[in-house]
């Protein structure tokens, strides 16, 4: 009997569990830094978002010191009322530029850690695809020995033929086939 027809259900039941764990503990560090490169992402798309509304918030400020610098041109209100509204809209206007420049920065190194994600995973690929084509060549290189070396093997078989019984080159050619 075969090694292989002496494998049973439960054996090949075993085997198979014992490959797929091997695949998940092998693909964990990759999913893990997949799942960090997505929540980096997901956090850009947030701040991308309220950096949105900041600049919508700005624009509103901005038409309103517009309407007051119209009034104060044209002399109408009181000049003094006029030039505290100005100020308290452009006080506002201060503060959400800070926070729209702080919001940009913050978004900057986000971007940065991205790139660096990418990079690292890029380089594990390259990595990856040099290990391959290495186990390749060294797949190429034990097939054409092994084939020389059959071909040595056969020769010296065939040399060797006549001090061997008959019987016993009848044995070897059986063996070969």
């Amino acid at each position: 009997m075969a090694p292989i027809e002496d494998l049973s259900s439960r054996d090949l039941g075993w085997i198979s569990d014992f490959v797929m764990q091997q695949m998940v503990i092998m693909m964990r560090p990759m999913m893990d830094h997949l799942s960090e490169t997505d929540a980096a992402a997901d956090y850009a798309h947030r701040m991308v978002q309220r950096l949105s509304m900041d600049i919508s918030e700005l624009r509103g400020d901005l038409e309103r010191t517009n309407k007051y610098l119209a009034i104060l041109r044209q002399g109408l209100g009181v000049q003094n009322e006029g030039k505290c509204v100005l100020q308290r809209s452009l006080d506002g206007q201060t503060r959400t530029v800070k926070r729209v420049d702080d919001q940009m920065e913050s978004m900057l190194s986000i971007m940065r850690g991205l790139e660096d994600s990418i990079g690292t995973l890029a380089q594990d690929a390259r990595g990856d695809k040099d290990r391959q084509e290495e186990l390749a060549k060294q797949v190429s290189t034990s097939t054409c020995t092994l084939d020389d070396m059959q071909a040595k093997v056969e020769r010296l078989s065939l040399e060797a033929e006549p001090s061997i019984p008959p019987s016993l080159v009848e044995e070897l050619r059986e063996m070969r086939r």
